[in-house]
């Protein structure tokens, strides 16, 4: 007896737990209602809660005690209004999670948050059961059909049920119109995405069906398709930017920059690497134009074989580098040396290089002055001993010949190759007209090993003729 006992009243727990009933909150717009004036020194903030009379509601928050909420209550015949005036300092901590506790009998507590409230302001908020259809008075009924509407997408429903409360004798005139207000521009926003999604105008409908959830966070039609239009329009930009690139690289830079612009014009998310690659564009159709860039044949004494390339720019520093050598070089790098005439000094053709590089400033269109530093070596065989640099004695055995039968060639000493190297700076002249140009160079070099300064021959004068493009 005792178990069927504790048994039904389990049951009939758990009937009531099952049977509470779930309330609505939502903010109501009101045009008409601005701020709450404050007295001197006060930081209060007004909240007015609307329902039905049938349904009473007490309320509470974590940060204020009731009597801090100062609650007074308005009946209208069908519903009560109350109305919180709220302490809304914004230097206490405490109120930014305030989260205002809802409750009335036989239905579950709903929370509703107030962590945004301010100073002077003014807000409304609507609790309903939602379930409430019938049996509450015309307006009420038809107000919450339309509610219950909206929840469920049926906007062209939803307007004919707001309609319908407006004619009703207790209507609220003014918070009906503005349902009937949103549910307009919900069928607007929704009509005027979907129109967009057609034209491929992803950017647009996504903006569209982000307003449609603004006002109904519920819809999930507005929700699903604000993902695919993002996801198209990704996708939309990663092709364009992809085929932008692809011309750029192929340097068909006119159909190129008109798919940059393109990024641009959707305001795709490549908006940076667009005009990064449109300024590129444009300077190089500039660079074309002013044939900034230089080609020339540069010839110097014991070094004739030159090549120059520099960028002559009209508002800007360029930069240029250039490098002469010999034919002897050439052989030397390929370990097949020889001298013309061993057993003439003043014959012998010494293996040599030059590199420099620098920057390039107009001075008066078409002239142009560059320099910076080079470095030049010049090779040498001979007698490999410290500080005995390059010599011929008449009265020995000549280092040069070809003939090994001497002893002291046999050991090798006079295969030894040698490095004479000098650092050298140089300045000169460029003048670029139209597709040529011509340079002249003057050169000083600085041995590093100061008891071959003349053998490097510290000075020289090149000039070059050449191409502009």
């Amino acid at each position: 007896m005792k178990h069927l006992l504790l048994f039904t009243v389990l049951a009939a727990t758990a009937v009531c737990a099952h049977a509470q009933k779930m309330l609505q909150a939502a903010e109501v717009p009101n045009p008409l209602v601005t701020a709450y004036m404050n007295e001197p020194g006060e930081y209060r903030a007004r909240v007015d809660v609307k329902c039905l009379q049938t349904i009473p509601l007490t309320f509470e928050t974590q940060c204020d005690k009731p009597a801090n909420l100062r609650l007074t209550t308005e009946d209208d015949g069908v519903n009560t209004t109350y109305t919180m005036l709220i302490d809304a300092d914004p230097s206490v901590r405490e109120y930014s999670t305030r989260m205002l506790t809802i409750a009335s009998p036989g239905y579950d507590d709903i929370y509703y948050d107030l962590s945004t409230l301010r100073p002077g302001q003014w807000i409304t908020i609507s609790v309903s059961d939602p379930n409430i259809t019938v049996g509450t008075g015309c307006y009420n009924e038809h107000h919450n059909k339309g509610m219950e509407e909206i929840k469920n997408m049926n906007y062209e429903e939803a307007r004919r049920q707001f309609y319908i409360a407006s004619s009703c004798a207790e209507a609220n005139q003014e918070e009906n119109n503005n349902w009937i207000e949103r549910v307009d521009s919900l069928i607007r926003f929704r009509l005027e995405g979907d129109n967009a999604f057609k034209l491929l105008d992803y950017r647009t409908a996504a903006a569209c069906y982000d307003k449609v959830l603004i006002l109904n966070s519920l819809d999930s039609y507005a929700l699903n398709m604000k993902t695919q239009c993002v996801k198209d329009f990704s996708s939309e930009c990663e092709t364009l930017f992809n085929r932008a690139e692809w011309l750029y690289k192929e340097h068909d830079y006119q159909k190129a920059k008109e798919v940059y612009q393109q990024l641009l014009d959707r305001k795709c998310n490549y908006e940076v690497q667009a005009n990064n690659r449109l300024q590129s564009i444009a300077s190089t159709a500039r660079s074309r134009k002013d044939h900034t860039h230089v080609l020339t044949y540069e010839w110097q004494k014991n070094v004739p074989i030159g090549l120059h390339i520099g960028t002559y720019n009209m508002h800007k520093a360029g930069g240029y580098f250039h490098i002469n050598l010999n034919a002897t070089m050439i052989d030397a790098i390929r370990q097949e040396c020889r001298y013309e005439d061993p057993a003439t000094t003043e014959n012998i053709k010494y293996p040599e290089f030059n590199i420099s590089a620098g920057w390039t400033i107009k001075i008066k269109n078409p002239v142009w002055v560059h320099f910076g530093p080079g470095f030049t070596g010049k090779m040498y065989y001979g007698k490999y001993k410290e500080d005995n640099y390059p010599y011929y004695d008449k009265n020995e055995a000549d280092p040069l010949s070809p003939d090994m039968t001497d002893p002291a060639k046999k050991d090798g000493a006079y295969e030894k190759v040698n490095f004479g190297l000098a650092i050298s700076p140089e300045v000169g002249i460029t003048i670029k007209y139209s597709y040529f140009a011509v340079r002249c160079t003057y050169q000083y070099r600085f041995a590093l090993k100061k008891p071959l300064q003349e053998f490097i021959e510290p000075h020289r004068v090149s000039v070059g003729v050449g191409i502009a493009f």
